[in-house]
């Protein structure tokens, strides 16, 4: 089952619901696996490591070219959650290797002490197809960050993928 984060920003709690969008024909249909899960997840106290490129890190064309520290999401997240925010990310980081980055988020990763983390936030993937990166290529990456983290991180870290909104 897929699972989502919801955050009521009445309570400030966050809570993992248990649902599935599936397409049928020219309509969404929302279905409801099980029940709704109403336990909050436990982010006060946590230490969480966020990962990515320039729309992690904070750069927003809206507002102040750089906002990192101040206004970007993750410090948001953060605060609303109680929880420590290391946001790593970089500006134009990619997934993949070899387009002329100064860094890639997989790097990020590693660069992550394995002991000292309690929730992982990776986001990316607009930048590799800006770069022109393959879908091979791309997924090979995808693959391989997810072996590292299997292999050199706890079984039990949550890691939570946020995908580019186009």
């Amino acid at each position: 089952n897929d699972g989502y984060l919801s955050i009521s920003t009445l309570t400030k709690e966050v809570f993992a619901n248990d649902i599935k969008y599936t397409k049928r024909l020219d309509e969404l249909e929302y279905a409801v696996y099980h029940t709704m899960a109403r336990k909050p997840f436990e982010f006060s106290g946590k230490t969480s490591y966020w990962v990515g490129d320039s729309i992690c890190y904070g750069v927003v064309h809206y507002e102040e070219p750089d906002v990192h520290g101040t206004g970007d999401f993750p410090t948001l997240f953060c605060g609303k959650t109680n929880m420590i925010c290391n946001n790593i990310a970089v500006s134009s980081a990619c997934f993949c290797s070899g387009y002329n980055q100064a860094t890639t988020i997989p790097a990020q990763v590693q660069s992550i002490p394995t002991s000292a983390i309690d929730i992982l936030f990776i986001e990316g993937g607009v930048n590799d197809w800006q770069v022109g990166a393959t879908l091979s290529e791309f997924t090979t990456a995808i693959s391989n960050l997810c072996d590292y983290i299997n292999t050199n991180f706890d079984n039990d870290l949550p890691v939570v993928w946020i995908t580019p909104i186009n």
